[in-house]
């Protein structure tokens, strides 16, 4: 029975020896299958960390590029808006200057009619229609059909103006300018 008893501890043995060779070889293969692993999981974190730096370089070109392009509106917009505060400005002073002469003596109504008319039509002619602000201050260009009718409207007035300036000694024409003058600034006024 001995020899029963040793072949089975040899035989009990060896089969523990398999299979601890056998959990050490599958340890080893998971061991490998494991480092496998964390190789690709960090190559694939190193991917989407330069990822996400590519999309932060990106996002940071476009932040910039958006400052740009705000800054370069900011600046459009403060030079429309300088442009029309110089026409308005250009603007006032002809027509005080023409309601100064329409007052004088030395000046026919007509002739001082004729510089606060010019006054209109340089204002409108040197570009106030695109770079109109409304009274808060903000572009509120005019619209294309509008300028044209306001600039057409005022060049007819002032082509009055300065018909019946020049016509003093022409009763006919003086009132005939007189009326289209009167009748257009009534109509501007309503």
């Amino acid at each position: 029975m001995p020899d029963v008893t040793v072949k089975f501890r040899h035989g009990l043995l060896l089969s523990l020896g398999l299979w601890a060779c056998a959990g050490v070889v599958a340890a080893a293969q998971e061991r490998e299958q494991a480092e496998r692993d964390l190789s690709e999981v960090s190559a694939a974190i190193a991917d989407i960390q330069a990822w996400l730096q590519q999309a932060a370089t990106r996002e940071t070109e476009q932040e910039s590029a958006l400052r740009e392009t705000q800054l370069a509106l900011s600046d459009a917009q403060q030079a429309l808006a300088e442009k029309w505060y110089k026409l308005v400005q250009f603007r006032q002073l002809g027509q005080v200057v023409g309601l100064v002469m329409m007052l004088d003596r030395r000046f026919s109504v007509l002739t001082g009619a004729s510089v606060f008319m010019a006054a209109n039509v340089g204002f409108l002619a040197l570009g106030s229609g695109p770079a109109k602000h409304d009274d808060d201050g903000l572009p509120a260009p005019m619209k294309p059909s509008l300028f044209k009718f306001v600039l057409a409207t005022d060049v007819v007035l002032l082509s009055a103006c300065v018909v019946g300036a020049l016509s003093a000694a022409s009763p006919g024409r003086l009132a005939v300018a007189s009326y289209v003058f009167s009748v257009g600034c009534l109509i501007g006024a309503a």
